[in-house]
């Protein structure tokens, strides 16, 4: 009786993916340590100040083995903003909607002042000097507002492009504000706000910006799903617009009464 044929198995099908998205072959610890060490070291000091020996000390590896992964510091830069771009887009399964956008965006920047996400976003806010890698970094955050504005109706030759785009950007600015103000500044209840009391407020605040200007806001959970009762919803213009109140139009009104008067007594 012949001995079937061991099964081949394809080892590299077990092997890790890499936060930017590449298999890990074996032996490839390496890379990801000197990434790991990269990232932090450019998010925490800037392009400039960093060396290869800083991130090479950092990783634990010998400095010879940038330029064998990533050519050049130049090349490991630029490995690290295609990561923080790959986190930045990746959303739950194939789920492109504003809702989808929303909830990954809220998840990322309400980790840690000093989490693994934080540190991807600060990247995306580094200058490196080098103009490829700047360049790709750019490209990268003009993708993402596209993609924020697409999931809104948003196509280049629509009605209202350049409205809707801007939003879509002012959203994206001020979600990497306030990476950029937690992680670098001391300014409380910001920087020591659990998950949970960012989620609710940035939830509301990137859903008013994903909204068409004029139409009503959609639900104000903490993962920003649709899911408030359709009755509670408010227009636009009564969130940012407050009705004056009765006793200051009063107050107002008498102002100018005695003015008048002042007018009349002293002939003017």
């Amino acid at each position: 009786m012949v001995a079937a044929a061991p099964k081949k198995v394809d080892a590299s099908a077990a092997l890790p993916l890499a936060a930017d998205g590449v298999r890990l072959r074996k032996g490839d610890g390496t890379r990801q340590r000197l990434l790991e060490a990269a990232r932090h070291r450019f998010a925490r000091d800037g392009y400039t100040a960093t060396t290869v020996r800083d991130i090479a000390a950092d990783a634990g590896v010998n400095v010879a083995l940038i330029n064998r992964y990533f050519s050049s510091k130049e090349g490991l830069f630029e490995a690290c903003v295609t990561s923080a771009g790959h986190e930045l887009g990746r959303h739950d399964g194939t789920d492109t909607s504003v809702d989808a956008i929303v909830r990954t965006m809220v998840r990322n920047i309400t980790d840690a002042p000093s989490g693994t996400q934080t540190v991807q976003l600060l990247l995306l806010l580094r200058t490196s000097g080098d103009e490829r890698a700047d360049r790709l970094r750019r490209d990268i955050l003009r993708s993402f507002a596209e993609q924020m504005a697409t999931a809104t109706g948003w196509t280049p030759d629509g009605d209202n492009s350049d409205t809707i785009l801007l939003r879509a950007q002012l959203a994206l600015s001020a979600a990497l504000g306030i990476v950029l103000l937690r992680s670098t500044t001391e300014m409380s209840p910001l920087n020591t706000a659990s998950s949970e009391e960012l989620g609710r407020p940035l939830g509301e605040l990137l859903r008013l910006l994903l909204s068409p200007p004029g139409e009503v806001l959609a639900g104000d959970s903490p993962s920003g799903a649709a899911d408030a009762d359709p009755s509670q919803h408010t227009l636009l213009a009564d969130k940012l617009v407050p009705e004056r109140s009765t006793d200051v139009a009063e107050t107002q009104e008498e102002e100018e009464a005695r003015g008048e008067t002042v007018d009349r007594e002293t002939g003017h």
